[in-house]
């Protein structure tokens, strides 16, 4: 089952798998970007503002709170830490304006790719009942 609403810059997916829901929610506006994934094994949450050179992450697992804040000027800088729910890796680059996350949790591997220049969004969620994939454009055309 999948359902998808498109509201003002405002992406909400929902997707019953045989093995679990997950929920997705993101929200793209002034190049501020933001997730919800509600997986069977947990919470995770991420907001990123990109502006400027400077890239804020903030990332709610079930097994605890993880934020980033980095400020640099061009350059790829890669990210790893390991909470009690889970491994979490965040790989940026600067220079193309391009954002990338892989977040394993114990539900499940959720990945994300954010190109914040171009205003494009891809999804892949791994459950343990099966593989869903996203593809949204904030432009307003998924």
């Amino acid at each position: 089952m999948f359902s998808c609403r498109y509201s003002g810059g405002h992406v909400m997916f929902s997707c019953q798998t045989s093995g679990g829901h997950v929920m997705f929610s993101c929200r793209y506006s002034g190049g501020h970007v933001m997730f919800s994934c509600q997986t069977s094994g947990g919470h995770v949450m991420f907001s990123c503002r990109y502006s400027g050179g400077h890239v804020m992450f903030s990332c709610q697992t079930s097994g605890g709170h993880v934020m980033f804040s980095c400020r640099y000027s061009g350059g790829h800088v890669m990210f790893s830490c390991q909470t009690s729910g889970g491994h979490v890796m965040f790989s940026c680059q600067t220079s193309g304006g391009h954002v990338m996350f892989s977040c394993q949790t114990s539900g499940g591997h959720v990945m994300f790719s954010c190109q914040t220049s171009g205003g494009h969004v891809m999804f892949s969620c791994q459950t343990s009942g099966g593989h869903v994939m996203f593809s949204c454009l904030t432009s307003g055309v998924m």
